[in-house]
């Protein structure tokens, strides 16, 4: 158990699958997943092993989290949703059960400091693996030709196998924060740990994420304080090597002017410069969705399905079109999904660890010695993650260090060792464990039971991944050979489309693919018939989700225009259940204005794009709109204002919403 704990954690820190629609954090919730249930089947097939384990408050407060976890499921506003998760985040009541068996699983294999250190090292040794790609890809020599790469300032920020640098940054501060404690323990070998902590120091600054960094410095403190402590006020060489390129790296930030790192340190201290501003507008929206149900919250990973509903037109006026899956700050984050429920679980959980680690501390030299370099990585993730998400492998680490402060705190007795034989005689070979045996077998049962619709899962998402990288470029339909790409893609999202019925992403895409296709075939009525099938599809699965509303808009606009003008109060209908669940989306609000254009309902129209520029006033997109609808009531001079201003806009626009309104600006000139 304890060698299938190890690999899964390395596995997880290292799991990326290029070609998802989240390459990275999908096959990190496989691995978890996989590990997890089958590691949970097998425990509890063992029962004996069970009555041996000595209970400790905090494995009653990870039960009671398991618990909060279910009924917030159990009374989600997505239950499927928040059972499986969404796509590109797997967070939900499955990874839960997954972390919960891991946890369990630990509390079995870890019977003492030394199985303890054999954790840690494994947990430097896959953050090590996955920092020299970091180091790899800051020096522009990734093999993987990434299609969405973060940037700062023009400056790449590597994001290793974690797909995202800031979850890097999470990883790389605990890693460092663990490997700084190795170093000031007693007896360890010191120099390794030291040049380790340095390593992961300068992965986690050239992330340049600032929570990462702050929980860096969080660790830092509590490892220096703790050894400080257990040597009686005295360290070594170690600390101040760390210390000193830690002050060596701060210097070079705050003089070196212009250079990220420390425009990016600047910002920490001016929370309401540069991206601090949407992150605070993120910190809103979840707490309106607290407040709507605040007890037991909207349910696990509900926060992208909802954002839009409570969103702040701020947050778009800031970073257009942006949604957030995320919080991005864990404690705000649960009570979003879980409520007071789930922040009471969570903070039991916070207490009884606390008490482990006190009662590890009082131990004695057996224990003390580890102590420094556990919880100085669960500070670097409790201060980091106020700040950002965890992600699978932040979650991992956390469950892992929380099991390892228990077991120093009651670690279990081994086995005496036998007495030498007084004469030689053939020793007889052990005899298998017929209950571990069972286990194992029901554990790998387990293992296989969640692998294969996980297998099923990272089908659909390649193949849907395929469809949408496509379909978003936009291309003409008209063209014979985008016809021939369309119906490649369509065919590829009717492959997978109940692979993971839980998920509406396959029958989104499939529906956009199968719109798009359809403005230029010669009969078009097959194709919406599919598109709308497929939008409906998408919205029974998760009906709160406004783009589902938007999209089967869309498709009955365009049924009503080419096939049956009677849908167009369907599709009405549809564009105000879309705003209904997303009051600050301008998109819909353009979308719904074109709409009423193009079936000849111009007043109407404007309205709409009166509405829309009154939420984003500089949005190109929403004044091109504006523009299109006053031209369309015979207001030659406001249109033209409002497309003179579109065309010139560069905030909250696009290329092609510029250039359509360059183009009716020219066709206004024209007519002078």
């Amino acid at each position: 158990m304890l060698l299938t704990l190890r690999a899964a954690l390395v596995a997880t820190f290292l799991a990326m699958v290029p070609g998802l629609l989240d390459g990275s954090e999908t096959p990190k919730a496989v691995v978890v997943r996989v590990a997890g249930v089958g590691l949970l089947a097998a425990a509890l097939s063992n029962p004996p092993a069970l009555r041996r384990l000595r209970l400790q408050p905090l494995d009653l407060a990870v039960a009671a989290w398991l618990v909060a976890e279910l009924v917030t499921t159990v009374f989600s506003r997505a239950p499927w949703l928040s059972v499986f998760g969404e796509l590109q985040q797997h967070e939900g009541l499955l990874t839960s059960i997954s972390l919960a068996g891991i946890y369990l699983a630990a509390r079995l294999a870890l019977r003492d400091a030394g199985d303890v250190q054999a954790v840690l090292d494994t947990l430097l040794l896959g953050a090590g693996v996955a920092s020299v790609y970091a180091f790899l890809q800051a020096a522009g020599l990734d093999p993987v030709p990434w299609s969405h790469a973060a940037n700062f300032g023009g400056a790449a920020r590597p994001f290793a196998t974690f797909g995202h640098p800031n979850l890097l940054g999470i990883v790389g501060s605990a890693a460092f924060a663990i490997a700084l404690g190795r170093a000031l323990e007693p007896r360890s070998p010191r120099w390794p740990y030291a040049v380790a902590a340095l390593a992961f120091a300068a992965v986690t600054a050239i992330t340049l994420s600032r929570g990462a960094w702050l929980g860096m410095g969080a660790g830092a403190g509590v490892a220096l304080m703790l050894a400080w402590r257990a040597r009686g006020g005295a360290l070594r060489t170690p600390m101040w090597i760390v210390l000193g390129l830690a002050a060596a790296l701060l210097l070079f930030a705050v003089l070196g002017g212009a250079n990220p790192i420390a425009v990016r340190l600047r910002e920490i201290v001016s929370p309401g410069a540069g991206t601090g501003r949407t992150r605070v507008e993120i910190w809103r929206t979840a707490l309106a969705a607290w407040r709507a149900r605040p007890w037991i919250g909207n349910g696990p990973d509900t926060l992208a399905m909802l954002f839009t509903l409570y969103q702040t037109p701020e947050y778009w006026r800031y970073e257009w079109l942006g949604l957030a899956g995320h919080a991005h700050d864990i404690y705000l984050h649960v009570l979003a999904t879980r409520g007071v429920l789930g922040l009471a679980a969570g903070a039991a959980c916070a207490a009884t660890l606390a008490m482990a680690a006190r009662a590890s501390w009082n131990d004695g030299a057996g224990s003390r010695g580890r102590v420094p370099a556990i919880l100085a990585g669960v500070a670097a993730l409790a201060v980091a993650g106020g700040f950002g998400a965890l992600g699978i492998a932040g979650a991992l680490c956390l469950t892992l260090l929380a099991a390892m402060t228990v077991t120093l705190a009651s670690p279990a007795p081994r086995p005496a060792a036998a007495p030498p034989p007084k004469k030689k005689r053939a020793v007889p070979s052990p005899v298998p464990d017929p209950r571990a045996r069972r286990a194992a077998l029901v554990g790998a049962l387990g293992a296989l039971a969640i692998a294969i619709p996980m297998a099923r899962e990272m089908q659909m998402s390649h193949e849907v991944s395929v469809a949408y990288g496509w379909v978003s470029l936009g291309q003409p339909a008209s063209d014979p050979a985008a016809q021939a790409l369309y119906a490649e893609m369509i065919g590829r999202c009717r492959r997978v489309l109940h692979h993971a019925p839980w998920d509406d992403n396959a029958p989104a895409v499939l529906a956009e693919a199968t719109l798009r296709s359809s403005f230029g075939a010669p009969d078009p009525r097959a194709l919406l018939a599919e598109a709308e099938s497929s939008a409906r599809d998408a919205v029974h699965r998760v009906p709160l989700r406004s783009a589902n509303h938007r999209r089967l808009a869309l498709v009955l606009s365009q049924a009503s225009q080419l096939v049956d003008p009677h849908r167009l109060p369907e599709a009405d209908a549809e564009f105000a259940r879309a705003m209904d669940l997303a009051p600050q989306d301008a998109l819909v609000l353009v979308e719904w204005t074109r709409s009423r254009l193009a079936t000849g309902r111009p007043r109407e129209a404007l309205v709409l794009a009166e509405r829309a520029v009154r939420l984003y006033p500089e949005s190109g997109l929403a004044l091109g709109a504006l523009g299109e609808a006053r031209l369309a009531v015979a207001d030659t001079l406001g249109a033209r204002a409002a497309l003179e201003r579109a065309a010139a806009s560069d905030q909250g626009t696009n290329p092609a919403a510029q250039q359509r309104a360059a183009d009716l600006l020219g066709s206004l000139t024209g007519r002078r």
